[in-house]
C-alpha cells in the first residue's frame, strides 16, 4: 500500500515568510483582522504603541462598516416588500366598484397585504361622539369617527406620514381614540394624513401591530404617500357621490 506523505504543522517562520511575499495578504481578506490579536509593545517612558492603536482602529472601522452594510441590506430588503405590498393595494384599490368594496379593500385587505395587526381608517367629524368605532366582529380593522384637531396633534400640520417604534406616548394624543377598543395592537403605529379636499375633512389611515419597533424611521415612505394619495382621490370621489354627511 502506499504510504501516506506525512504533512508538516504550519510554523510561525513559515507564516511569516508568507506574509512577507504576500503583504497584500490582509488587504484581500480585511476580515481576518477582526480575529487576529493586535499586537503591542512595551515601550517604555510611556511612549503610545501606535501600531496597536492603528490595528485596534482597523478592527473597529471594518466592524463598523459590516454593521452599516447589514443595516443598508435589511432596509433595501424592507423597502422591496413595501413596494410589493403597495402596489396590490393600489390594485385593490381601483377594482372597488362602491364606497363598500373601497372601504373593505382599506381596512381588510389592507391588513392582510401589509400583515398588520389592525387598520383604522379614522375621520375627523364635528359628530364623533355620537359614532362609535365600526369593525366586525372577527378582527378589529375598520372605521372610526374622531374629534376634529386628532389628525394635526399626532402627526402635525406638515407631515403626510409618521412612523413610531413605540406608540404608548400617543395614547393622551389621540391615538386612544383611533384604537379605543385595542390598543394593545397598536404598540407601533404608521400613520398616513388622508386629506378628503372635496369632502372636507381631514382623516388618517393608521397601520397597529403588536410588537414595538415594527415601524421605524429607517424606513422608505415614498410609497406608503402614493398609496395615500390613491386613498384620497377615491374616499372623496365615492363621498361626493353617495354625498354622505360626516
Amino acid at each position: 500500500m502506499p504510504t501516506q506523505e506525512k504533512i508538516s504543522p504550519i510554523t510561525e517562520i513559515a507564516v511569516r515568510q508568507y506574509l512577507e511575499a504576500h503583504p497584500n495578504f490582509f488587504v484581500k481578506h480585511p476580515d481576518l483582522l477582526e480575529r487576529i490579536a493586535s499586537p503591542r509593545q512595551d515601550l517604555g517612558s510611556n511612549v503610545a504603541d501606535f501600531q496597536h492603536f492603528a490595528i485596534r482602529r482597523l478592527q473597529e472601522k471594518i466592524t463598523d462598516v459590516r454593521g452599516r452594510y447589514d443595516e443598508l441590506i435589511s432596509s433595501a430588503r424592507d423597502n422591496s416588500s413595501t413596494q410589493q405590498q403597495v402596489h396590490r393595494a393600489i390594485l385593490g384599490l381601483i377594482k372597488a366598484r362602491s364606497l363598500e368594496d373601497l372601504l373593505e379593500a382599506i381596512t381588510v385587505d389592507l391588513s392582510a397585504l401589509f400583515a398588520v395587526d389592525v387598520v383604522r381608517l379614522a375621520v375627523e367629524s364635528e359628530s364623533a361622539e355620537i359614532y362609535g368605532p365600526n369593525f366586525p366582529e372577527e378582527h378589529y380593522s375598520g372605521i372610526v369617527f374622531i374629534p376634529e384637531g386628532v389628525v394635526e396633534a399626532l402627526i402635525g400640520a406638515n407631515n403626510e406620514i409618521i412612523l413610531y417604534e413605540d406608540a404608548s406616548p400617543l395614547l393622551a394624543c389621540g391615538l386612544g381614540e383611533i384604537f379605543p377598543d385595542c390598543a394593545w395592537l397598536a404598540q407601533s403605529v404608521a400613520l398616513l394624513s388622508i386629506n378628503l379636499r372635496e369632502t372636507k375633512r381631514s382623516a388618517l389611515l393608521a397601520f397597529g401591530v403588536r410588537e414595538m419597533g415594527r415601524f421605524h424611521s429607517g424606513q422608505g415612505v415614498e410609497l406608503l404617500q402614493f398609496l395615500a394619495q390613491v386613498i384620497e382621490e377615491r374616499l372623496d370621489n365615492f363621498l361626493q357621490l353617495d354625498d354622505y354627511n360626516l
